[in-house]
């Protein structure tokens, strides 16, 4: 009998804490979109892949964040074939 009830304990709890972090990411995607002026539903579309950012709106995220913005191009490791 305790399986089911763990079962259902650990379903609940996931449940749970979905919810919470949901709640916790708006609210900083509120704080984040207050900073920058960006809306939320932008920095939403961004943080889950379904837009493509400039890099001047990066640069205003990095600013809301009060970082960087560090953008580089880095060598490709070379393969060597024989």
């Amino acid at each position: 009998m305790n399986a089911p009830a763990s079962f259902f304990a650990r379903r609940m709890y996931k449940q749970w804490m979905t919810k919470k972090d949901n709640e916790i990411a708006k609210k900083d995607a509120k704080i984040l979109s207050e900073a920058t002026g960006i809306a939320q539903s932008d920095i939403s579309k961004i943080e889950n892949g379904s837009a493509n950012p400039t890099v001047k709106l990066l640069q205003r995220l990095a600013e809301g964040l009060n970082m960087s913005l560090k953008v580089e191009f880095v060598p490709k490791s070379s393969v060597v074939v024989r």
